[in-house]
Parts: structure tokens; C-alpha cells; sequence
């Protein structure tokens, strides 16, 4: 009887202090529930993933406009900044000295020509560059306030034209303050002369041995 008595003491002992294997120590089941979080958490962030926003298909705010023009390229219409200058042509026809085209300023002009225009003018007196008989002629007109000096070039469009060109007081002398007639039909003549101030001096574009055409007319300011 003691012998059981004592056996049921040290059993009581031993489960007091919390023994494996004793009644009632078998785990909580309520622990059990309590595992790391791995299916609800997945569940919620997948459903926020699905309702969340589609950045690939948003605009990126810093890519360039495709439509928009681009500031930096160049306008197609804007001329050519090493395209020489050409002016429009002056008041005056050039058929006289009254209608000489004004060319006191310097100028460039295209297209300019002596078909069609009067015969009146010959480069047979001194100073003159020819004796032959000449073409017809366009008349331009240097009117400085004080002496000048100016080049005249004329370049031809047409290889039959053999241009010539001098200088005048006016339409009624037949004296030259310049001339030149040096380089033969389609080729470029050039003239340098002197312009006294205050007076006009009439630049004459004609044709030797009645030739005529079309030419392109520079007119510069010499320093």
C-alpha cells in the first residue's frame, strides 16, 4: 500500500514540473493556426496586384513627344544662310538714262538682259573698250554722296553673249570714265572704276558685235 502511494506522489511530481508525455501537456491546438502567414497575405497581394495600375501602358512624362515638331531641326522653309543674297531689282527699266536702274548701293540681280532693249548707246569713244558695233544695252545708275569706288561684274547665261561694260557722265557724251571687253562671248567681264561724289555715274551692260542675252549683275562697294 505504501509502495503505491509513493508511486502516485512521484508521478504527481513529475507533471507538476511539466514533463513530456504527462496528461494534458499536448499541444495547444490553438498554436497550431498560428503558422508563418503564407496563403492569406498571398491571396491579398495578388488581388492588389491585379487592380493595381498598368505603368507599361502609361506615357513616360520625360520621352519626346512623337508628334510634337523637334525645336532643334532645322526649318526646311528657312533659307540658306550661305546662299548668296539676291535683291530685288530697283525702280527703272534700264532702256535710259532717265529709267537707269539704281544701283548705288551695291546689288545683286539675276535674270537681267539686253534683249529686247534700245540701241542706242555705242563703245566707240575714248576711254571706251571698243570701236565695233555694239549690241543693246541696259543702263544702271551710282549716285554717291561722296567718291566711291565700285566693281561691277557681269556674268552671262548664254555662251553666245560676249558682254562689255563701261562707264559714263551721261547718255549724251560718248567719253568712258571705264570700260572692259577682254574675255570673249560666255565668259565673266569685271569692272573697277571710281565714282566722283554727288554726281551719277551710268554703268552701261552692252553686247559686242551686236551680240545680246541674259546675265547675272553684281554690284559691290569696294573699301
Amino acid at each position: 500500500m505504501k509502495a503505491m502511494m509513493w508511486k502516485v506522489v512521484c508521478v504527481a511530481l513529475v507533471c507538476g514540473v511539466g514533463a513530456a508525455g504527462c496528461a494534458g501537456d499536448a499541444e495547444d491546438p490553438s498554436d497550431v493556426g498560428q503558422l508563418q502567414d503564407g496563403g492569406g497575405d498571398a491571396g491579398e497581394d495578388a488581388s492588389e496586384d491585379a487592380n493595381a495600375p498598368d505603368v507599361a501602358d502609361e506615357p513616360d512624362a520625360d520621352a519626346p513627344d512623337a508628334d510634337a515638331p523637334d525645336a532643334d531641326a532645322p526649318d526646311a522653309e528657312e533659307p540658306d544662310a550661305d546662299a548668296p543674297d539676291v535683291d530685288e531689282t530697283p525702280e527703272g527699266d534700264g532702256t535710259s538714262c532717265e529709267q537707269a536702274i539704281d544701283v548705288s548701293e551695291g546689288v545683286v540681280l539675276e535674270d537681267q538682259t539686253t534683249v529686247g532693249a534700245p540701241e542706242n548707246q555705242d563703245a566707240d569713244g575714248d576711254g571706251c573698250p571698243s570701236g565695233r558695233i555694239s549690241g543693246p544695252e541696259l543702263i544702271y545708275v551710282v549716285s554717291p554722296s561722296e567718291p566711291t569706288s565700285y566693281r561691277v561684274r557681269v556674268e552671262p547665261n548664254e555662251v553666245s553673249f560676249d558682254p562689255m561694260i563701261y562707264v559714263r557722265s551721261g547718255c549724251e557724251t560718248s567719253v568712258c570714265l571705264a570700260g572692259t571687253v577682254l574675255n570673249g562671248p560666255g565668259s565673266p567681264e569685271t569692272l573697277s572704276f571710281e565714282a566722283p561724289g554727288g554726281v551719277p555715274s551710268y554703268i552701261f551692260v552692252d553686247g559686242e558685235w551686236l551680240s545680246e542675252g541674259s546675265f547675272r549683275l553684281e554690284v559691290t562697294i569696294e573699301e
